[in-house]
Formats: C-alpha cells, sequence, structure tokens
C-alpha cells in the first residue's frame, strides 16, 4: 500500500465519518424541531386558554361594575328622597307655625294624626 493509498483510505474514512456525523446531527436537528414544533402546539393552547380566562374575567369585572354602579345610584336616589322629604318636613313646619313660633293645636293634632296614618300605611306595605 503506497502512502497516496493510505491517504486515500484514510481520507475516504474521514468522510464516511463525517456523512456519518452528519446523518446524525440532520436527525437530531430533525427531533428538536420535532419537539419545538410540539412546544409550540402547547404554548398556542395555553396562550388560548389564557385569552379566554381573561376574558371571563374581564366580563365578570363589568357585570360586577354594572352591579355597584346601580346600587350607587339607588343609594343616591335614596339620599336624595330623604333630603326632600325632610326640606318638605321643614317646609310644612314653617308653614304650620304661628307668628311665635307655636303649632296652632288643632293642626299639631291633625299633624301627628296625619304622621301615624303614614306610618301605618308605610308598615303595612312592608
Amino acid at each position: 500500500m503506497s502512502v497516496s493509498d493510505t491517504a486515500a483510505l484514510c481520507q475516504e474514512q474521514a468522510n464516511s465519518t463525517a456523512r456519518s456525523e452528519l446523518d446524525l446531527l440532520r436527525q437530531r436537528n430533525a427531533e428538536l424541531e420535532a419537539k419545538l414544533e410540539i412546544d409550540r402546539k402547547k404554548i398556542d393552547k395555553l396562550e388560548a386558554e389564557l385569552e379566554a380566562e381573561r376574558e371571563e374575567k374581564r366580563i365578570s369585572a363589568s357585570e360586577e361594575i354594572d352591579k355597584v354602579k346601580k346600587k350607587n345610584a339607588d343609594l343616591f336616589e335614596n339620599f336624595d328622597l330623604k333630603r326632600k322629604v325632610a326640606n318638605f318636613r321643614k317646609e310644612q313646619e314653617l308653614k304650620n307655625t304661628t307668628p311665635d313660633g307655636q303649632m296652632p293645636a288643632q293642626e299639631r293634632y291633625v299633624g301627628i294624626w296625619g304622621m301615624c296614618k303614614l306610618i301605618i300605611a308605610i308598615s303595612k306595605k312592608d
């Protein structure tokens, strides 16, 4: 065997080894790409689930905000009505007082009787 034959044989073995390594690298690359694709699908699925959960929370929060706004409006209306009733009572007291600041006896009686009737009517509604 000559030196050139030995060199050719070494070159052929090196090429064969390189091809084997290249084939192994290609196989490993294909495995990694398949794993990467599986991981991407998992990520896409998790992102979709997360987005659905966020949407549910947005809807729930929106409904809760609407409830609080309605309750706030009801409370404001209740407060406003109480204020109007208080003002009305003050006006009635001012109209029903004599110049010396006292309510006439007959009107006091009617006023108390009227209040009793009102209280009874309200309690019957409840």
